[in-house]
């Protein structure tokens, strides 16, 4: 088990996804879930209903504490509806945002932040390339 990551115990029971709620380790205790601890959620949201899991991380960068939100898949691919909702709320609340797409870790947010988990995960930083160049295919 990872924080912040679905594990094997995930499927559906009482619980709302947990199948081992009641004996769950620290670390799942310990952990702040967003959809538990943000009322403003709707309830299409809840990590068993959206199958994304999300988080709020403090991190230093540079001597700078930078918030940013987590997403992570649960099983399934992303669904469009929830990925434009967690962009476009990120956007307008003006928050970072770390998120997983079929798979795929993206960054959105502060050009220091990204840069520096880019830098620690890999991955390339693209900047101002229009869109139909970068479409595969094109």
């Amino acid at each position: 088990m990872l924080k912040g990551r679905p594990c094997h115990f995930f499927g559906e029971c009482e619980k709302g996804g947990c199948t081992i709620y009641e004996q769950r380790p620290q670390l799942c205790k310990d952990y702040q879930c967003l959809w538990k601890i943000t009322p403003t959620l709707p309830e299409w949201m809840k990590p068993n209903k959206s199958d994304v899991i999300m988080g709020y991380v403090q991190e230093d960068v540079d001597g700078e504490t930078i918030d940013y939100i987590t997403m992570r898949e649960c099983n399934n691919n992303v669904r469009s509806d929830v990925l434009n909702y967690v962009i476009r709320t990120t956007i307008e609340h003006g928050m970072n945002l770390e998120y997983e797409c079929c798979g795929g870790l993206f960054h959105l947010g502060d050009e220091k932040w990204i840069r520096h988990h880019v830098e620690a995960i890999g991955g390339t930083i693209v900047n101002d390339v229009p869109v139909e160049e970068a479409s595969p295919g094109s």
